[in-house]
């Protein structure tokens, strides 16, 4: 017979398969990783949210002072519309005044033509003109109290204070609208500013969030490639010929 060869021990230093080397890679934490992003993630979101509320509540105010605006706008236009209807007012009044003044300088010119008729109509003229001269008086007298535009100038009076009336509530409101103009481009100018430094915030989480992500996938790709390697000498070394 035959007598078999005695298979060595593995535990034998002379032969027979040499034991797995030890992995020396440490192993990758995904925990961390996760926990990591998942921060991130958070705080990234309470930042969009504080901006969001911000910009609503900017949003809110432009909003209200936009209303404001329209209303002030509204205003002006009806003291524009007060102003030229105050304007043809004065303009008619004025015809009426320089019609009047026409009138009294024609009642003077008719009362020198009747003077003149009066001291050529009798032959009596001598004796006559006391009386005449009486008469002409009164005429004049007459003429000049009826030539005086009291009621006009009465008119012109309140026309003009209705001007300035309307004229000063046109300036009072002009500088109301200049002021919150004033206002909204402030507004407008902290909008932008937070628009910006929301982009600006937004780009750096990105930046981070990116290059967190390549690190750890770098970390990732060497862990990787040591256990690859060490599966690689585990295997060649199992199936080495004795």
């Amino acid at each position: 017979m035959t007598a078999t060869p005695e298979q060595p021990s593995h535990g034998c230093c002379d032969g027979g398969t040499p034991p797995m080397p030890a992995l020396t890679a440490r192993p990758f934490d995904w925990g961390a990783l996760v926990a990591d992003v998942r921060a991130e993630a958070r705080e990234s979101r309470r930042a969009v949210e504080k901006r969001t509320r911000r910009l609503a509540a900017m949003n809110m105010r432009l909003r209200k002072k936009v209303e404001e605006n329209a209303g002030t706008v509204l205003a002006i236009k009806e003291l524009d519309e007060k102003i030229e209807n105050a304007v043809k007012r004065e303009k008619c009044l004025l015809r009426l005044i320089t019609a009047a003044k026409r009138r009294k300088a024609q009642l003077q010119a008719d009362v020198e033509e009747a003077e003149t008729r009066l001291e050529k109509m009798t032959p009596c003229h001598q004796q006559s003109t006391p009386t005449a001269a009486v008469a002409s008086v009164a005429v004049k007298n007459g003429f000049s109290g009826v030539s005086k535009p009291k009621i006009e100038d009465r008119v012109a009076v309140h026309g003009n204070c209705e001007m300035g009336n309307l004229q000063h509530r046109l300036h009072v409101t002009r500088l109301l609208y200049r002021r919150m103009q004033e206002e909204n481009k402030q507004m407008l100018a902290m909008l932008a500013d937070l628009n910006f430094e929301e982009n600006l915030t937004t780009v750096k989480l990105n930046e981070h969030s990116i290059s967190n992500l390549t690190a750890h996938h770098f970390e990732f790709s060497n862990a990787l490639q040591d256990l690859i390697q060490s599966f690689k000498e585990v295997t060649c070394a199992a199936y080495k010929p004795h």
